[in-house]
């Protein structure tokens, strides 16, 4: 099969909205696609600080799958033929691990789970559910519109608040470097009233003083490699403490205080929620359960405290709006709203109706 018939595949996978792809993956055996398919791991990966694949090879994946699905092409022949395609290594090595399983007998969903660091448990649930329901193809949709959610909601979050954050630190610190390096050479004299002053029992004020040593500290080689050093070493650190919980938590709940900075975190934390559970729903999994994956699934550490506490007292028998109502994530309008459509048996619905208020 060539890369333009896979891609058509997708596309009719995914133009069609509705629950279908019921019947067996049976079918004549298609040849392999021409090109990659799949793209390259990033710096996290490269460096081995990374967790499960990025949302946006999932969501390829699970795009590139739905078609192969849609297409009646046998389990183990798609997975082969995406795994032979992928030029990211991490996930080549994770298709033909479970590809094999499904080839030996195996199902997917315990051959992905088999692979957890690889395939978050969001992912499995679903593939499991939609193969148990024999609609696999609709669980792959889901995953594909979740999955792109968060590569909207992660590139939304760096061009409104952490782009411009970067791009003026960044920019600050070359223009104070440039100073100090060159500064002192466009007064070419500075060094010799540094001198007469010094015999004269005088010095500069203690700011020039300063600029001049980390001037002539700038200048020596072996300063300049220490410099470059403590660079790659902070974004080593830096991204080792990305994956530490109680990092994320003081970070995330120190945001949340910002002016408009917390209103923008805790909108895209509430329509993430109600997007996830909508959809956990939908599929027909019991509430304390849903929550229990929404908790896994949300990045937001303060969130996912949140729903836990939730997930809980659902658990125990509390409904869902004595179980968010004392929540500061969730404001006394979203509880009540959920209330009544729990109470009306239309949460979904409600849930759904709400992802598309916070994200307009």
């Amino acid at each position: 099969m060539t890369t333009v018939s896979t891609n058509a595949h997708v596309k009719e996978a995914m133009n069609s909205s509705e629950a279908e792809g019921r019947g067996p993956l049976t079918g004549t055996p298609n040849a392999a696609a021409a090109g990659p398919l799949l793209p390259n791991p990033g710096l996290a990966a490269a460096l081995g600080l990374a967790g499960p694949l990025s949302a946006a090879d999932l969501a390829l994946f699970a795009e590139l799958l739905a078609g192969l699905v849609k297409s009646r092409v046998p389990l183990p022949e798609a997975l082969k033929m995406l795994g032979r395609d992928a030029e990211n290594r991490r996930l080549r090595r994770a298709l033909e691990d479970v590809q094999a399983q499904v080839a030996a007998g195996a199902s997917l969903g315990s051959a992905l789970r088999a692979r957890k660091d690889d395939f978050p448990e969001l992912f499995v649930a679903l593939v499991e559910q939609g193969l148990a329901a024999n609609q696999l193809h609709a669980a792959l949709v889901e995953l594909v519109r979740e999955y792109r959610a968060q590569v909207r909601f992660r590139e939304a979050l760096w061009s409104q608040l952490l782009s411009p954050f970067v791009s003026a630190l960044a920019i600050g610190g070359i223009v104070i470097f440039l100073s100090i390096w060159n500064l002192p050479l466009l007064f070419e004299d500075i060094f010799g009233i540094e001198q007469r002053l010094f015999r004269w029992g005088r010095s500069f004020p203690w700011p020039t003083r300063a600029i001049l040593e980390m001037h002539r500290w700038l200048r020596d080689p072996v300063s300049l490699g220490v410099i470059a050093g403590c660079i790659a070493l902070a974004i080593v650190v830096v991204l080792k403490l990305r994956r530490s919980r109680r990092v994320r938590f003081w970070l995330q709940r120190t945001c949340l205080r910002l002016p408009m900075v917390g209103n923008y975190l805790r909108t895209i934390a509430q329509a993430r929620f109600c997007r996830l559970l909508s959809m956990l729903l939908m599929r027909g999994l019991p509430l304390d359960t849903a929550l229990g994956f929404v908790r896994d699934a949300t990045f937001f550490v303060p969130m996912q405290t949140a729903v836990a506490e939730a997930a809980k007292r659902v658990s125990n028998g509390a409904a869902l709006t004595e179980a968010l109502l004392d929540q500061p994530l969730f404001p006394p309008t979203l509880v009540q709203v959920l209330g009544g459509a729990q109470a009306q048996g239309e949460l979904p619905a409600a849930l759904s109706r709400l992802t598309d208020l916070y994200e307009e």
